[in-house]
């Protein structure tokens, strides 16, 4: 069919033929720069703010291992040992206020399940720590090792937080 047409008319759907192509193309990448562009303000929104809780839980975390050991430190001098608890507790109350909002915006099973796991973790530790606290008072514990060897087995859900 295109040996009987003329040569200017060849060239003519040849070019016309390559324009549409063109135009495909085109519309192909502004689509895909548009799928992009979705992705990419997706994980801004969400894989960022992550991040960012998830430093922030991690740092409170520390933070509440280091009142527990400053609690520890100065038994036998009450008032210290208050200031620190008080401290410990408000620590403890970001923690949770932290995996609460990890909890609102992660949107991965796997991380939901991390902070479900964190989630569980804490109560294990703040029971732990609250009873020790409480044998500190009444002069079961005595020593900095003791506390510590006494909150042993609740150590292993406040580690779970500081490395999830």
């Amino acid at each position: 069919m295109l040996n009987k047409l003329k040569i200017g008319a060849r060239l003519g759907f040849g070019f016309g033929l390559l324009f549409v192509i063109l135009l495909i193309i085109g519309f192909a990448g502004y689509w895909g720069i548009g799928s992009l562009e979705e992705n990419v303000q997706t994980m801004l929104r969400t894989d960022a703010k992550v991040a960012e809780l998830s430093a922030r839980l991690r740092a409170n975390t520390h933070a509440l291992r280091q009142y527990e050991k400053d609690v520890f430190i100065n038994i036998g001098s009450e008032k210290k040992m208050a200031d620190y608890f008080k401290e410990w507790d408000g620590e403890r109350d970001s923690v949770e206020k932290r995996l609460a909002d990890l909890e609102k915006v992660v949107t991965l099973p796997q991380d939901k399940d991390a902070v479900k796991n964190m989630k569980e973790d804490l109560p294990a530790y703040e029971v732990g720590f609250n009873m020790v606290y409480g044998m500190i008072l009444t002069d079961k514990i005595k020593t900095t090792a003791d506390a510590n060897a006494a909150l042993g087995e609740y150590k292993d859900a406040i580690r779970g937080l500081q490395t999830k």
